[in-house]
Parts: C-alpha cells; structure tokens; sequence
C-alpha cells in the first residue's frame, strides 16, 4: 500500500470517510473479527491489521517519540474538541467539550456529510 492511499473505510449509516495509509508498507495481517463485529469491548483486541513498513529508515525520523508524542497527541486530542464544539454551537455538545468533557463515543454519527467530509480532511489525511 502507498502513503496516502486509502486503507479503511468507515462508515456508519449513509457517511463515510477514508483513513489513509500514513507510511508505504505491506498488509501483513486483518483482524477480520472486529471487521464482522465491531464494538467498543476488549479494546485490546480491536485492532485493525498489521502494516510493516517497507521504508521504515525514511519514517521514523517523522514519528513522534516520548515527549513529543504526548504533546502532539494532547493537541490532537484539543483540535478533536475544538473542531466538534464548533459543529454545535448552540448544542450541550459543545459546553461540555469547553468544560474540559470528553468527547462521546460515536459522536460523528449525529453529523451530516458535510461535517463528515471536513472531520476526514482536518484529521484523516496522511500528515493530519
């Protein structure tokens, strides 16, 4: 698979969005349970399939080690919350996010296409 390229699809209803590859890599393995039965238990078990890198020499030094991948995922975590509080201005969603609350599981559902479409470019594209 090349970077860039389309590796999962999600969808759930009539939306979707595509999570795309973030290295150039081969496929090693598929958890084709959770593909048939997803669910939020045992979350350990949920993963999705197995890519190892054939470039790793040219990845790694983008990855994020230590220190800087709690802050890179600290910051994600903020852009996730900022991007649905201003979805829903005028919707509990939002205070609760300004609050510091967490985001709810399978929140995205309750949006339309288009805020689906602008969640997959602001955060699933390779780089995001």
């Amino acid at each position: 698979i090349a970077k860039g390229e389309g590796l999962i699809n999600i969808r759930k209803g009539n939306h979707s969005l595509v999570l795309k590859s973030p290295v150039v890599g081969q496929i090693m393995a598929i958890n084709s349970s959770v593909v048939e039965h997803p669910t939020w238990e045992s979350l350990s078990k949920n993963w999705l399939f197995v890519l190892k890198p054939e470039q790793i020499a040219n990845e790694i030094p983008q990855w994020q080690f230590a220190e800087k991948a709690e802050t890179w995922t600290k910051t994600k975590l903020q852009q996730l919350k900022n991007f649905f509080a201003e979805q829903v201005p005028d919707n509990g969603l939002g205070l609760t996010l300004a609050d510091g609350g967490d985001i709810p599981v399978g929140v995205l559902a309750h949006f339309d296409e288009k805020v689906w479409k602008k969640f997959e470019t602001e955060f699933c594209e390779t780089g995001s």
